[in-house]
Order: structure tokens, then C-alpha cells, then sequence
């Protein structure tokens, strides 16, 4: 029941036109919570009974745990070119570019 609420509400939330979108934060609150009031949990009422004390809790055995640490893995962001790198590339491309005019006004 809860994860159909929430459907609705995110379904809400994020229509294709904005008029039929929730407007802001305190209008998604106000929805949200009027949805869930109206699921609230009922409590069941059982008849009073006497309790006995004599009975024991049972005992708890527990395996050690084997504790894994995971990381996520390494993954290498390419950050592009460097400065240097660009320069380099650029100061050759306008070498180039000189070089070659060069060239033809000798001819």
C-alpha cells in the first residue's frame, strides 16, 4: 500500500507539464502526508490477559561475524588535456601555420 502511494506520488511529481506538477516543496509535503494519515496503521486491540512471570527469554547464539570490508571500485576519470598539453598543441599548430607561410612567400 505504502509503495503504492509513493508511485502516485512521485508520478505526481514529475509530469511532462508543469502545470500538472505538484508547485513546490511544501505542496509535495502537504500531498505526502495527507496520503500517509490516510494509511496510518491501526493497532489491534487484544483482551486483557494475565502474563506469566516464570517464563524465560530465550538464549541468543550468535556466529562470530566475518566482517568484509568492500571498496568501490577504481575507476580512471579521464580529466582531459593539461594546460601544458594545449599549449604544446596549439604553439605547434601556429609553428605550422608560420612555417608554411614562410614557405610560400619564398617561391
Amino acid at each position: 500500500m505504502l509503495l503504492l502511494v509513493l508511485r502516485q506520488f512521485i508520478d505526481k511529481a514529475i509530469k511532462f507539464h508543469p502545470r500538472e506538477r505538484l508547485s513546490n516543496a511544501k505542496e509535495m509535503l502537504q500531498v505526502f502526508e495527507d496520503e500517509l494519515i490516510s494509511i496510518a496503521p491501526t493497532v489491534a486491540q487484544f483482551p486483557a490477559t494475565s502474563v506469566s512471570t516464570d517464563v524465560q527469554p530465550p538464549t541468543v547464539i550468535s556466529a562470530p561475524l566475518l566482517l568484509i570490508q568492500t571498496h568501490p571500485p577504481i575507476i580512471p576519470v579521464n580529466g582531459g588535456m593539461r594546460d601544458w598539453q594545449k599549449a604544446t598543441i596549439i604553439g605547434g599548430v601556429i609553428g605550422l601555420c608560420v612555417f608554411g607561410g614562410m614557405t610560400m612567400l619564398n617561391k
